[in-house]
């Protein structure tokens, strides 16, 4: 259950949290929360300008987000949402899935 806290955190487990500028974090419950976070897992959440959410159930949410999943959610300006059950939400969201919400 790893907490990293900093500009350049990485942090690597099934319930991982990364805060800050670069963080990234890797774990099937992660979180990353930072200006370009990357967060990998089932159930990943990753906030941030540019977050990047890559798991089951991803949810991405920034000025440039990007979720990939099978319910992934991506919420900001220029949002892309790649899944079976993908709903982006933004001023030039993508979303590419078999139930897709754009």
């Amino acid at each position: 259950s790893s907490t990293a806290t900093g500009a350049f955190s990485t942090t690597t487990g099934a319930s991982s949290t990364a805060t800050g500028a670069s963080s990234t974090s890797t774990g099937a419950s992660s979180t990353a929360t930072g200006a370009s976070s990357t967060s990998t897992g089932a159930s990943s959440t990753a906030t941030g300008a540019s977050s990047t959410a890559t798991g089951a159930s991803s949810t991405a949410t920034g000025a440039s987000s990007t979720s990939t999943g099978a319910s992934s959610t991506a919420t900001g300006a220029s949002s892309t949402a790649t899944g079976a059950s993908s709903t982006a939400t933004g001023a030039s969201s993508t979303s590419t899935g078999a139930s897709s919400t754009a």
